[in-house]
Formats: C-alpha cells, structure tokens, sequence
C-alpha cells in the first residue's frame, strides 16, 4: 500500500525556474494508506504548482472534489464538498525541519519532496469541527455558528417553573431547593 504514495513525490531536479504544474488524484485508496479514521473515501483533484528558486520551492496545492464524513448529530454518512487553496514554503537549509504550517525547511541535496502528508493535511485541516449532515442543518445552526441545542419544548417561552417537572421529574428536588430559598 506504501506504494502508492510513490505518485505524490516530486524530483526537485525536474522543478525548472519556471513554474511546473503537477496533477494527482485523491481517492479511497490514498486515504486507506494514512491509517487513519477522519477520512475513509473521497473522490479529489489536486492542482500543485511549484516555483524553484535558489533558496526555496514554492508549492501552491488547490484541491477540489468531495469526502465522506460521518455526522456527528445522526451518524449518518455524507459527501462533503473540498474547495481549498493552500500554499508551502520549503527552503533551502542544512537541516529538515517543519517550521509551520507553511514552511518547511528541507536539505539542500535533498532529491525530492513527497506531497502525500501536505495533501491529506490540507484536505484534514479542510474539514469543520462540527461534521453536520446537510438534512440537518438548520437556520439556527447557520445563523449562530453551527450552535444548536436540544430541547423537548417545541416552544422556548413554553419552558417554566411550573412544567419544567413534567419535563423531567428528577428536577422536583432542585424545585423544592430553590422554593426554600
């Protein structure tokens, strides 16, 4: 299965001063290499290009296509749209070093750089926190940040002291408390 990350790596020597456009597909079998459970199957095109100068390479990666999340409300499986542009610094040092998330140092008689981690990272970080079905999305969640809370009243002004132990009867002790008070 390594095997297949062998498509993603780049020789540096290939990388003219001009810019060189790469293309690669990001598929079920990608994700399945990475060992991992935020990504099982997608279907991406990734677009890199990438500018060599005497002292760093410049990669821009525009990737596009869809995965399948797992909702984290129903459980249900959905196709999520990708549509991200990032780039990568990587200069020229003596040493190989992650630096940030946009620069990379990498040795000067380094042979080639391998883009399989930059790709799955960028389609990672691509994703929401809150993995929401889009039968579920609702105007609350749109208009207050993917907020929503869960209630059993179908009407917020419905929820009161007085039928707050129909709700749930555990709450007459904390009722009697504050009666005390």
């Amino acid at each position: 299965m390594k095997n297949i990350l062998k498509q993603y790596q780049i020789e540096i020597l290939n990388i003219g001063g001009r810019e060189s456009l790469y293309e690669f597909e990001l598929n079920d079998a990608f994700f399945e290499v990475f060992e991992q459970d935020l990504i099982k199957k997608g279907n991406l095109k990734a677009k890199v290009s990438l500018i060599k100068s005497s002292v760093m390479i410049e990669a821009e990666f525009d990737i596009l296509g869809e995965i399948e999340l797992v909702c984290d409300r129903s459980l249900r499986e959905f196709m999520f749209p990708i549509d991200t542009v990032n780039t990568i610094y990587f200069k020229f040092s003596n040493k190989n070093e992650e630096v940030s998330d946009d620069v990379v140092l990498i040795k000067e008689d380094t042979n080639y750089i391998n883009l399989a981690q930059y790709l799955f990272d960028i389609v990672g970080v691509a994703i929401p926190i809150k993995k929401i079905h889009p039968d579920l999305i609702t105007e609350k969640d749109n208009e207050e940040g993917d907020i929503f809370i869960y209630s059993s009243v179908s009407d917020e002004n419905e929820l009161t002291d007085n039928n707050i132990d129909i709700l749930d009867p555990r709450w007459e002790a904390l009722k009697k408390l504050k009666d005390a008070f």
